[in-house]
């Protein structure tokens, strides 16, 4: 429950900064506001607080949901959090960018989690927010079995909107894009040089997983020329700098800020009496960076739709998204006669960044789509990313875990070999998309 942040003294102070000391603590109750396996990073408060406002002597009940960062080594600044800045991100994103979204382009056009405070002092960050449950809001049905049409067109519409609200921030912002990245730390993604030290570790697990998924079936052949593919393309290549170009090197002009961290546990939404959707919101703006639109599309695409759903539809996908993002853009401004984008440039900028959903899949499976019993509780936060050892007993750990839910679950094998299915035009295209 993090009683060393959320406690009474650090309540009292967030109702005194945030009402101007109007509003005063009566009492509260905390609990975890996630469930195991949901959160990598952060952990979760759900707190409910009874307060009084003080001029009219009245008491009322608010519902809070409280993010902190996990513990991290004991050098913070080798940890993953800090290294790749993920509290300031968010912290930025909700005070900076919103800030920014409503000065240079419009009032409240981006559907966000309602925010109420925030505090950077090392080891005690947290963020403040309104809690989503008691607004109506729940986790995505089926999450974990792959979005239907009715959740893919919900999702795709939320990043066209991000998409389109920070493309028209930048073509507003005084002295354009240029001008803004310079201003602004989340135009780059997080130092992925710290994870260099990983590479022929993460090659060595990958081909280590690709022999458990050779289980006499009918996929073995595709397995094992999935493994030859993956060998060819890198043997002689660090993933993570390829990582880099394909999130953020776009073949249009169309600049935009992309979530960074599109998977289905950082999506909420809420429901009429039907099921139908009503209203969508994605969270966690931890990985927020200015890059290629692709990567978004790609990450989200791979992590929460079936290879079935997604064969069958990719360029209707990719259409729906293009057609939300003109209609927002000229919506939010008329004024724009010009999108320095075409549905073809989506497509290509889509296959180019197929690498980063793979890859995020590829890892993620086997610990976010595992049944709850076969969860780990890999400490990601704490590993000390310039100690080799530390590393490489990580990395054996991460393998022999995502061996024995790949071969013990069905859904998890399914997913991983359909992936695969998706990703392979990427390994047979990379020669000649740049």
């Amino acid at each position: 429950l993090r009683a060393d942040i959320v406690n009474e003294t650090f309540l009292q102070k967030v109702l005194f900064d945030k009402y101007d000391g109007k509003i005063e603590l009566v009492s509260f109750e905390s609990k975890p506001g996630s469930q195991k396996g949901d959160n990598f990073i952060g952990d979760l408060v759900a707190v409910d607080l009874k307060v009084r406002y003080k001029k009219e002597n009245k008491e009322s009940i608010y519902h809070w949901m409280i993010k902190t960062l996990k513990p991290g080594p004991d050098d913070q600044e080798n940890g993953l959090a800090y290294a790749l800045r993920i509290f300031d991100r968010e912290e930025y994103f909700y005070t900076t960018f919103i800030n920014d979204l409503n000065k240079y382009v419009k009032k409240d056009i981006l559907n966000t989690i309602p925010f109420i405070y925030s505090i950077n002092e090392k080891k005690k960050e947290a963020l403040v927010f309104q809690h989503l449950g008691k607004m109506g809001f729940r986790d995505p049905v089926n999450k974990k079995e792959g979005f239907d049409l009715q959740h893919i067109h919900h999702g795709l519409n939320w990043i066209a909107r991000l998409h389109g609200a920070s493309f028209i921030l930048f073509s507003k912002y005084p002295g354009g894009h240029e001008a803004w990245c310079k201003d602004n730390f989340v135009s780059e993604a997080g130092k992925f040089s710290m994870f260099e030290g990983m590479c022929d570790m993460m090659k060595k697990s990958y081909f280590q997983m690709f022999q458990s998924l050779l289980n006499g079936s009918e996929n073995d052949s595709f397995v094992k020329q999935f493994e030859s593919l993956f060998r060819d393309t890198f043997s002689n290549t660090n993933v993570f700098k390829l990582m880099e170009d394909k999130m953020y090197v776009s073949r249009s002009k169309f600049k935009i800020l992309c979530h960074g961290d599109t998977w289905f546990n950082n999506i909420m939404f809420k429901y009429d009496e039907n099921g139908n959707i009503i209203d969508t919101i994605f969270l966690d703006m931890q990985m927020i960076y200015c890059g290629n639109l692709g990567s978004d599309l790609s990450y989200f695409l791979c992590t929460c739709v079936t290879y079935e759903t997604l064969s069958d539809n990719l360029d209707d996908f990719l259409h729906y998204y293009y057609k939300c993002l003109t209609k927002h853009i000229r919506e939010l401004d008329p004024s724009i006669t010009e999108i320095p984008l075409t549905l073809e440039d989506i497509k290509h900028d889509f296959l180019k960044s197929s690498l980063v959903g793979f890859f995020v899949a590829f890892n993620a499976f086997p610990f976010i789509l595992s049944k709850k019993e076969d969860f780990t509780d890999f400490e990601f936060t704490k590993v000390d990313f310039k100690d080799k050892e530390e590393l490489e007993k990580t990395t054996k750990e991460f393998a022999i875990h995502s061996n024995k839910v790949i071969f013990e679950d069905t859904n998890v094998y399914n997913r991983m070999v359909a992936l695969w299915s998706v990703s392979t035009p990427f390994f047979f295209t990379r020669r000649k998309v740049t």
